[in-house]
């Protein structure tokens, strides 16, 4: 029997009750007696419920869109999509939900960039005589814009999204090193058409074979190793007005950088030694703002603002670089690592909590959480890129595992709340389930719940769970 008390609860009191409750359980609430059912017609508990949990986990719907702005049965769908994604994501096997869309796509494209909530999906494909960065809209199957790039696909970032806007940093070259730095921004919206261009080309310098690719609203640039020693830095505003030219020395060996992205007020480096990764951060206002500044700076082994971090005990694993993540959700960087030994692959969450103070640097912890399979993933037909990929929230990761008899596709969820990783292979319909060795490149948008293959034949699949 329902409390009286909770029954006559004023509105606002009740909103605050629900905003601490999981929303599958406000649904539950709402639904023990007309009384309380009531609640549900009210904007205000739905928005706050909402942005709530939006604090929390992407919500199944485009990010930019204010709460405030979206009407009582906009509220209450996507309410629903939250409830319904979740349990289908938390069963044994997620379920396909409807059909799968097929669209035409040239042959061996690779996913490079996917508009979280949006419908659309940025390809890197063959185009003429070369390659290109092709926009589609996977409502309506349509190819919308297309900007020829360089023929290998060396690096890409694309941690920046603002309300309309979202920006996509590309490295390329002609023998998988890096030659060519662009700047794409695609805007989109519901009142108006979507558009990709390019905003910023750059030829970089040679002899760079180690690159990881920095973009936020005002800045796009790289961080490139070129010995053990010697990390260069280079950033310039995407106003086109200020370039900025830092050579960075480090005083400890690097193998290799994992990720490196610019959040608030600070510019982060996350580099793997010998057996440690190591997050080393500067303030991005102390670098010299001038017209073609050049400068010098040089960063401590140990101490401040130096971040130790131990990565793996074994030598006999070789660690790959895979995404930066806006750490938003508790989640700055994830990366994977395989035994060459006993054919294992290890998927490392890194995380990051947010400061209080605003601009504040991020604070991290001394271990991942990882996960452990007992195989390796697969790499793409006919593009030799492994076949995995992180949604926009961090803490989702597709993938796809070679297996013993078939392919698996799999997918791994870091709970940074409770501190756990799971892993669950998704149930696809069975004329898929046999043509799994023809991917060549994934995708997944965390928002909506929605997954893509990419086949080599020349098919892009949509697959919705939700």
């Amino acid at each position: 029997m329902v409390s009286s008390i909770l029954i006559n609860i004023p509105n606002d009191l009740f909103v605050e009750i629900a905003k601490h409750l999981a929303i599958e359980d406000v649904h539950s609430l709402l639904g023990t007696c007309a009384a309380i059912h009531k609640h549900s017609e009210s904007r205000f508990l739905w928005i706050s419920v909402l942005r709530e949990l939006r604090s929390q986990r992407p919500l199944p719907c485009p990010s930019s869109p204010k709460l405030s702005g979206l009407d009582l049965s906009e509220l209450k769908l996507m309410a629903n999509c939250v409830c319904a994604l979740n349990a289908n994501w938390t069963r044994e096997a997620p379920e396909v939900i409807g059909a799968v869309r097929v669209m035409d796509c040239p042959e061996a494209s690779q996913t490079v960039a996917i508009v979280p909530g949006a419908n659309l999906i940025v390809l890197y494909s063959p185009w003429e005589d070369g390659k290109a960065l092709i926009c589609f809209d996977t409502s309506s199957a349509k190819r919308l814009d297309i900007i020829p790039v360089g023929k290998w696909l060396v690096s890409v970032s694309h941690p920046y999204e603002e309300r309309g806007t979202f920006m996509v940093a590309v490295a390329t070259g002609q023998r998988r090193k890096p030659k060519d730095l662009y700047a794409i921004r695609i805007e989109y919206g519901r009142n108006k058409a979507t558009t990709m261009r390019q905003i910023f080309h750059q030829v970089m310098p040679p002899k760079i074979y180690d690159i990881s690719l920095l973009l936020d609203a005002e800045i796009i640039g790289y961080v490139a190793r070129e010995t053990a020693r010697r990390t260069d830095i280079f950033l310039m505003a995407t106003n086109m007005t200020t370039n900025i030219y830092v050579r960075c020395k480090t005083q400890m060996p690097i193998h290799s950088l994992l990720a490196c992205y610019i959040y608030g007020k600070h510019v982060y480096i996350i580099a793997k030694g010998a057996r440690q990764r190591d997050t080393k951060l500067f303030n991005r206002e102390s670098l010299p703002y001038t017209s073609l500044a050049n400068a010098e700076i040089t960063i401590p082994q140990v101490g401040s603002p130096s971040h130790d971090i131990t990565l793996n005990d074994d030598q006999d694993c070789l660690p790959n670089s895979l995404f930066s993540c806006k750490p938003v959700y508790g989640t700055h960087a994830i990366s994977s690592s395989y035994d060459v030994g006993g054919d294992q692959t290890i998927i490392h969450f890194w995380s990051a909590s947010t400061p209080a103070i605003k601009n504040y640097p991020l604070s991290f912890p001394t271990s991942s959480l990882l996960i452990n399979f007992d195989h390796e993933i697969a790499t793409g037909a006919s593009v030799e890129t492994p076949c995995i990929w992180a949604g926009s929230s961090g803490n989702y990761v597709l993938a796809l595992f070679s297996g013993e008899d078939a392919p698996e596709l799999c997918l791994i969820h870091h709970d940074h709340q409770a501190k756990k990783v799971t892993s669950r292979v998704l149930n696809l319909p069975h004329f898929l389930t046999y043509q799994l060795e023809d991917v060549c490149s994934i995708g997944l948008d965390d928002h909506v719940g929605k997954a893509f293959l990419v086949m080599n034949g020349g098919a892009l699949c949509e697959l919705s769970y939700v």
